[in-house]
């Protein structure tokens, strides 16, 4: 394996303890939003890892998430979001701004919906990104290689 692979992983697992903790640190659930158009969640393609932090979305946070990273997907030239599962993991961070880890992946894992899926290599089949409900802005993008 590469040092650059390596890095990668390194960097995403970083990244998922940093959230973990950070979630940890939350003592109560954040506002559930204003009343409006419902955006539910298809859980058949989308499990939320809300149960540490106690962060709730309301429908337009779960919609303004499914908005950005359509335009991740659409600005990187990855495949149809349709072709994906996702993991919504949400956190604080060191800003005070409210930022979901979303980690995508095709095919299914039986414990996809309990279990945080990591992957080595795989290609643009499985990616991660950071989305930012208070800037509306993703960052930390991370593309898997391949062998």
């Amino acid at each position: 394996m590469t040092n650059t692979f390596h890095a990668t992983l390194l960097a995403t697992l970083a990244f998922i303890i940093s959230i973990a903790l950070s979630a940890c640190a939350q003592t109560k659930a954040l506002d559930q939003g204003k009343p409006g158009k419902a955006f539910v969640a298809d859980t058949s393609v989308i499990a939320i890892f809300n149960d540490r932090s106690k962060i709730n979305f309301s429908s337009e946070e779960l919609s303004l998430v499914d908005s950005i990273l359509q335009q991740c997907i659409n600005d990187y030239d990855l495949m149809n979001i349709s072709a994906y599962k996702r993991q919504y993991v949400p956190a604080i961070n060191d800003k005070g701004e409210k930022v979901v880890w979303v980690n995508c992946f095709c095919g299914t894992s039986r414990n996809w919906k309990k279990d945080l899926i990591v992957v080595n290599d795989g290609g643009s089949c499985y990616f991660n990104v950071t989305i930012n409900l208070t800037s509306h802005k993703y960052e930390n993008l991370i593309v898997n290689g391949v062998a």
